[in-house]
């Protein structure tokens, strides 16, 4: 696993989260939802690098859309920051509460991405 891994898995997540109907985000509007974070997420990954934020807000499931953006995060090292780990966790972490139907849906499996949470907090 590189250091890209879970922040380029989180914009997945979060591109997929962003398809969500709106009554699904209005019930959790207490909680940080997914969608948010993955904003916030995009906004700091902007402020590092030019990295393509919405490579993957048009066909979230696409191989190629996601190994470009892995490796522009890789190629930048985006993933080190701070604030993009933070806001990648707080995806990752809002996205297993909230929504798992996403997880499965984006192609990843649920214990892979605890798996990611666990060693992150290593």
């Amino acid at each position: 696993m590189t250091s890209a891994d879970p922040v380029w898995m989180a914009m997945v997540l979060g591109a997929h989260a962003r398809l969500l109907p709106t009554s699904y985000i209005a019930n959790h509007r207490h909680e940080q939802s997914p969608e948010k974070a993955y904003f916030q997420l995009k906004n700091a990954i902007r402020k590092q690098a030019p990295v393509d934020v919405d490579i993957l807000d048009i066909g979230p499931g696409s191989p190629e859309r996601r190994r470009l953006l892995a490796d522009s995060l890789q190629q930048h090292g985006v993933a080190n920051n701070p604030q993009v780990q933070y806001w990648a966790q707080a995806v990752l972490k809002s996205t297993l509460k909230q929504s798992p139907r996403t997880i499965t849906a984006a192609g990843f499996n649920i214990e892979d991405l605890k798996a990611v949470l666990q060693a992150k907090q290593r």
